[in-house]
């Protein structure tokens, strides 16, 4: 986009004519009638140049530019020619080669305009502008010297002028001219990037709130199956309690004395030795209460023989 928007200065000179009904018939560089036809040929140049490039944004699909004010800017800005000097006077030929300051005075809200336009884009003031292109622009004008000649036709009824070097204000105007217009533009796009990152933002909070939602759902799930399993292993360690005790409260009184200290030791053993066998598991829960059921079977069975023999004997 900023491409599109830049002007690039060009040091080659052109040649830029006018002409129009001539009454005076003495034919001066300082006449007024030779510097308002100098004039009018920067205001018709500097139309013809905002006008193309203001039509090629268009068809580049940027909108919210007004053509139809080119002229009425034109109209704006406050044109003179000042110090006058005829370099060359030729008594064979009516041609006059002239010199003069070309003054283009600009109104403070046109340059508030365009700088604020040329922020939009992150462009640099108007000043900056001239100052990187060595345009003689300062405060509100520009100045400098231009070359053109005056020459009236054979039969006395015209008077053309040629202006040599007008590339330099053409160019910077045309400039100023592109921004002012462009300012509605520019504030569009502007407010379409603004509106596009607002909503890149709102979709991309709306898919980090749906991620972490996702996330909290799955440690949920996880959670409540981590404790179904708790669940299942601890029920599993009830029925094996619920074994080994039957086969505990088989024995006699006498028997269950003789081996309580032994019995207690084990209680002792397996759950140290289920605590530490469970440190480093995934679930150290569901690892413990496992490694205890499998104690606890093992111990039943240990029991049980225990128990039968008691029974053969008697």
């Amino acid at each position: 986009m900023k491409k599109s928007w830049g002007i690039i200065f060009s040091a080659a000179a052109i040649s830029l004519t006018s002409c129009s009904q001539f009454t005076n018939p003495a034919v001066e560089c300082g006449s007024e009638e030779s510097k308002n036809l100098v004039i009018q040929v920067f205001k018709d140049e500097l139309n013809k140049k905002s006008l193309a490039q203001l039509k090629e944004l268009l068809k580049e699909g940027i909108t919210g530019i007004d053509v139809a004010k080119v002229r009425a800017l034109n109209q704006q800005m406050n044109f003179s020619i000042a110090d006058v000097r005829t370099n060359h006077n030729d008594a064979q030929s009516k041609k006059k080669l002239c010199v003069g300051t070309f003054n283009a005075e600009l109104t403070p809200e046109t340059i508030q305009t365009a700088n604020e336009s040329r922020a939009l884009v992150n462009e640099s003031s108007l000043q900056d502008f001239a100052l990187v292109g060595d345009v003689p622009f300062e405060n509100t004008k520009l100045s400098y010297d231009v070359e053109y000649s005056i020459q009236p036709t054979d039969d006395g009824q015209k008077i053309y002028t040629q202006v040599s070097n007008s590339e330099l204000a053409v160019t910077f105007l045309n400039q100023v001219f592109l921004d002012v217009l462009s300012k509605p533009a520019r504030q569009n796009i502007q407010i379409q990037q603004l509106q596009e990152s607002e909503q890149q933002a709102q979709l991309a909070a709306q898919e980090t709130a749906q991620a972490e939602e996702a996330a909290q759902q799955l440690k949920n799930d996880q959670q409540a199956y981590a404790q179904l399993q708790i669940n299942e292993a601890q029920a599993k360690l009830d029925q094996s309690n619920e074994k080994i005790n039957l086969v505990w409260n088989a024995f006699s009184k006498d028997i269950r004395g003789k081996l309580l200290s032994d019995q207690k030791g084990w209680l002792k053993k397996r759950e140290l030795e289920c605590r530490l066998t469970s440190v480093g598991a995934e679930n150290k829960e569901i690892a413990r209460l496992g490694c205890e059921q499998r104690l606890t079977e093992q111990r039943t069975v240990e029991l049980k023989r225990v128990l039968d023999s008691a029974q053969t004997d008697q």
